[in-house]
């Protein structure tokens, strides 16, 4: 792996801020109402493909060991899986049970995968 310069490491720190008082809003919205939790899960999504970059559509959809080896870096694989919590929270809050187990699992992947990575 490549290591990052400087103002790389800094445009990541700031995305990751950002980012994650973006999850922290998002969290507040929470509040059962369906109209709400659907525009939750549509941010929650658009957050996670700004926090994943150009990568986020590879990211998605590959098996959870080999996302948490792309990502490389706990705190963009922490808030994702607090903004995969937030959209599965929503997609419950909206009775869109399916969705939210599809959500729940990828999530339950991605952290086994990290737990795996760290042993």
């Amino acid at each position: 792996m490549r290591s990052r310069s400087t103002e790389q490491e800094d445009y990541l720190i700031r995305l990751i801020r950002q980012v994650g008082e973006l999850a922290r809003r998002l969290r507040e919205r929470l509040n059962g109402s369906a109209e709400e939790s659907a525009t939750v899960r549509f941010d929650a999504t658009q957050a996670v493909e700004r926090l994943l970059g150009p990568d986020a559509a590879l990211l998605t959809r590959v098996d959870a060991d080999t996302a948490v080896r792309l990502i490389a870096s706990p705190s963009r694989m922490d808030l994702w899986l607090e903004l995969l919590e937030i959209e599965a929270e929503a997609c419950r809050n909206a009775e869109l049970y399916s969705e939210a187990d599809a959500v729940i699992s990828r999530l339950n992947g991605l952290r086994a995968a990290l737990v795996k990575a760290s042993v």
